[in-house]
C-alpha cells in the first residue's frame, strides 16, 4: 500500500494496482495522478463533500485517461459515472466494500474495505470545538456530536489500518483532540494528518498524546510513502 498526498485533506492511495483518491481538489496541481491514474487497475474517486478545499468538478477530467467510478457525497453535483452516497449508505464498487458515515460537518465518511487493505477517510468529521472563541454549551454539542458518530463508526466499522484524520491548527487551543479521541476508541494501526497547510508542523505533543494509540504517519506530497511491515493494513 502506498500513500501520497495531494494537498489538504486530499490523498491517492495505490493498493496492488487499485487506484483510490479522495478529496483531491486540486487535480490540476497534481498532473501525475492522471498519468497514474491511466496506468491503474481501477480507479475511485471519492469526495467527501462540496467545500471546495475538497472538491473541484475538474475531477472529471480523469474520465479522458480512465474508466473512473466516482463516489460522492450527495451534496456534490452529479458527474457522469457518479454514485451519490449520504450517512448509513453501504455499497460495493471496483471489488470495495464502502461503509458511509456522517460528518460533523456537512457531507459525509468514508470506510473502506480492498481485500488487501482497510482505510478510514474522515472527510469534515472532527470535534469541531473552536473552545477559544465559542461558548461552552457550543463545546459540550461539538463534543456529543462527535462522539456520536465515533461511536456509530466503532460498532458497525472493521478495523481500520490506515485512518485520514484532521488536524487542523486554525482551532487553536487542543486542536487534535478529536485526532487523540478517534485514535483512542478506534485503534487504527497508522494515523495520518490532515487538512493543514503545506507549511505546519504538527507539535511534538501531537505526536506524543496521540501516538499511545496508534502510529503516525506524515506522507509527503512529493513522492509515495509507502506503508509495509507490522501494520496488518
Amino acid at each position: 500500500m502506498k500513500v501520497r498526498r495531494t494537498g489538504n485533506s486530499g490523498f491517492a492511495v495505490d493498493i496492488d494496482g487499485d487506484l483510490l483518491i479522495f478529496d483531491c481538489y486540486n487535480p490540476e496541481s497534481n498532473p501525475w495522478l492522471f498519468d497514474r491514474a491511466k496506468n491503474a487497475k481501477r480507479v475511485t474517486m471519492f469526495v467527501s463533500h462540496s467545500h471546495r478545499d475538497h472538491y473541484s468538478p475538474k475531477i472529471a477530467r480523469f474520465s479522458n485517461v480512465c474508466s473512473p467510478c466516482f463516489v460522492l457525497s450527495d451534496d456534490v453535483s452529479k458527474l457522469s459515472g457518479s454514485k451519490p452516497v449520504k450517512s448509513g449508505d453501504s455499497l460495493c464498487v471496483n471489488g470495495l466494500d464502502i461503509l458511509v458515515f456522517g460528518s460533523t460537518d456537512i457531507g459525509v465518511s468514508f470506510y473502506v474495505r480492498h481485500p488487501a487493505a482497510s482505510l478510514f477517510h474522515a472527510g469534515d468529521l472532527n470535534n469541531w470545538h473552536w473552545m477559544d472563541e465559542s461558548e461552552p454549551y457550543e463545546v459540550e454539542k461539538a463534543e456529543k456530536d462527535f462522539m456520536t458518530i465515533i461511536k456509530d463508526i466503532a460498532e458497525k466499522a472493521g478495523r481500520i489500518g490506515a485512518a485520514f484524520f484532521p488536524a487542523d491548527p486554525r482551532m487553536g487551543t487542543d486542536f487534535y483532540k478529536g485526532a487523540v479521541q478517534f485514535a483512542r476508541l478506534l485503534r487504527p494501526d497508522v494515523l495520518i494528518p490532515m487538512h493543514f497547510r503545506e507549511s505546519f508542523e504538527l507539535p511534538e505533543s501531537f505526536f506524543k498524546e496521540t501516538g499511545e494509540y496508534t502510529r503516525i504517519l506524515m506522507p509527503e506530497k512529493n513522492t509515495w510513502t509507502e506503508i509495509t511491515g507490522g501494520e496488518k493494513l
